[in-house]
């Protein structure tokens, strides 16, 4: 995880503290290691292309990246639908998603996981717009 962050660490700065986080393969081990977390990995020939994190909650929350070069393939889509999966079967219940509104590749993203889920918009927190994910019946 190390290695995909920091050859993408101008990518994803623009949206994520990730990069200031995963500053050291102690800091990935470590984040790796949360049990608070379940993360899931889209590989590609055997190099990390994206991560989605959950985090357990209450409430469950998602987050996404992709690598730059990884973008536009799906990537992040199929990584959304693994968690929300898991989320599902795991009883979490519906999954939080928030976007910067500005970040219109965040905003495309929910606007393809909801073609598969129920998607409920909610308050956001600060300047960001957020919905709840739940995987239909």
């Amino acid at each position: 995880m190390f290695r995909a962050v920091t050859l993408n660490r101008s990518h994803l700065a623009e949206w994520l503290d990730t990069p200031d986080r995963i500053n050291s393969e102690a800091t990935a081990r470590s984040a790796l290691s949360d049990h608070s977390v379940v993360r899931f990995g889209a590989f590609q020939d055997g190099t990390l292309r994206g991560c989605a994190k959950l985090i357990l909650g209450p409430p469950a929350e998602l987050g996404i990246w992709v690598t730059e070069d990884a973008q536009g393939q799906g990537v992040a889509l199929a990584l959304g639908l693994a968690a929300l999966t898991h989320a599902t079967s795991a009883g979490l219940g519906p999954v939080l998603y928030c976007s910067d509104p500005s970040n219109l590749r965040s905003i495309r993203l929910r606007e393809r996981l909801a073609k598969r889920c129920v998607s409920t918009a909610v308050k956001g927190r600060g300047g960001e717009q957020c919905w709840q994910l739940s995987l239909m019946g």
